[in-house]
């Protein structure tokens, strides 16, 4: 509604009031921070958080596999790389994501339980897979 009160020849001053002078943090642990220190905190927090996490799942996974599928493990990584291929193909098949299948692939290399060698015709056979 167009008034006799509201006129937008002023944008500029709109936009200096509402959007360059406000604060874009407006709650959350970081709201007293302000926003470039806020932002700073933020940042750090999650970069903590998710370096722990990685970590977590590293350790999880070494453990989960470096137990008793150690022995199927080793026997992936003796197959030649094409049949590694078609195991990448398979398993893309059965989860029906190639990306679920290349992230579970990363952290066993993480851990040591997979050689990086032997993960690239993984990693090629589960987008070959995307495609079936």
């Amino acid at each position: 509604k167009c008034g006799a009160d509201k006129s937008y020849m002023d944008a500029g001053a709109y936009y200096v009031d509402y959007v360059e002078e406000r604060q874009i943090i407006k709650g959350g642990f970081v709201e007293g921070a302000g926003d470039a220190g806020g932002g700073v905190i933020a940042l750090i927090f999650s970069l903590l958080l998710l370096s722990g996490g990685l970590m977590g799942l590293c350790k999880i996974l070494k453990f989960l596999f470096l137990g008793q599928a150690k022995k199927a493990i080793i026997k992936a990584t003796k197959m030649n790389d094409y049949a590694a291929m078609l195991v990448g193909v398979v398993m893309t098949i059965i989860v029906q994501s190639s990306s679920v299948a290349t992230s579970s692939l990363t952290p066993l290399c993480g851990v040591g339980a997979l050689a990086l060698e032997k993960m690239l015709p993984l990693t090629l056979g589960a987008n070959i897979g995307t495609t079936a």
